[in-house]
């Protein structure tokens, strides 16, 4: 019965929307429920594109972005929880830094002593891209953790409540306009008396639905600007932290790191040879030579 209702309501709406659609007199807002229709629409497709794009930060293919926590919002201590590899699996520089280790202990074994120092070389920067890859991935939960799931829940439950006031506006404003139709219709007293007494039935409901939206928004919407502009500075408060404790990381790498195969093993290249000239050649031998050299360079 109830699916009937449902079925019956929504041909209701849509006839509705197709009338009002093409009706000259519709029942318009006050200029405050249209400013603040239009901001909760900004609102809404803003936060839209800002969430699309931090979940880009977190993790730019689209195709794992879908399979990952990120659609999922989990909190930091359950995602750790649930798979404490989840985070160093998702950087690109903890994998080049385990391969770089990897290819280190792999190298050493049963070679000369320079090769042990290419070795060595290839493990202390494996160990540096490895510690980068750790602090991309703690600043990758947190904005998984701290912004996203914040911006969840702090800003779509609010923009939520909105949207569904200003459907239940929009319903009553065209029951409104609908109940204005059916006594512009009618002919006879009885009918007038009918439709009079619907029309006034709906003009309450709309001026209520206008009283509540209004209300509400006025007090919702700076809510949800706030929030998400301190969810906004926290997160560049992180990415600060993350480039200067990355930064802190090379530079200490570059002080502590052994020196590298060439600088120690390879040796410096020897100068190049004088030119030698054939005994008598005199400037005959320095034109053939010459020609020499043009027709070598020629081919």
């Amino acid at each position: 019965m109830s699916s009937k209702n449902n079925v019956s309501d929504f041909f209701s709406r849509s006839v509705q929307r197709v009338a009002d659609k093409f009706s000259d007199d519709r029942t318009g807002y006050d200029p405050e429920i249209a400013q603040l229709l239009q901001m909760l629409s900004k609102t809404k497709q803003w936060c839209e594109r800002i969430e699309e794009q931090l979940k880009t930060v977190v993790e730019p293919n689209i195709a794992r972005r879908a399979q990952s926590s990120v659609s999922q919002l989990i909190p930091l201590d359950q995602m750790q929880q649930q798979d404490k590899s989840w985070a160093k699996s998702k950087d690109p520089a903890t994998v080049l830094g385990k391969c770089l280790i990897d290819a280190g202990n792999a190298l050493s074994d049963g070679i000369s002593i320079p090769n042990q120092q290419y070795c060595l070389s290839l493990r202390s920067i494996g160990q540096l891209e490895t510690q980068i890859g750790n602090r991309a991935s703690e600043f990758t939960a947190f904005v998984v953790s701290e912004t996203l799931a914040k911006m969840q829940k702090e800003v779509w439950t609010e923009i939520g409540k909105l949207s569904s006031l200003k459907h239940k506006l929009e319903d009553s404003r065209l029951d409104l306009d609908s109940a204005k139709r059916k006594l512009r219709s009618a002919s006879t007293a009885v009918t007038i008396e009918a439709a009079s007494t619907l029309l006034g039935e709906k003009q309450d409901l709309f001026s209520s639905a206008v009283q509540s939206f209004r209300e509400t928004a006025k007090n919702k919407l700076p809510q949800v600007h706030h929030s998400l502009s301190v969810m906004m500075r926290d997160l560049t408060r992180a990415q600060h932290s993350y480039h200067r404790d990355c930064l802190a990381i090379m530079s200490h790498n570059m002080e502590e790191a052994p020196p590298c195969y060439t600088d120690v093993y390879l040796p410096s290249a020897p100068p190049p040879a004088p030119p030698t000239h054939e005994p008598g050649s005199g400037a005959r031998g320095s034109a053939r030579g010459d020609a020499t050299g043009m027709n070598a360079f020629s081919i």
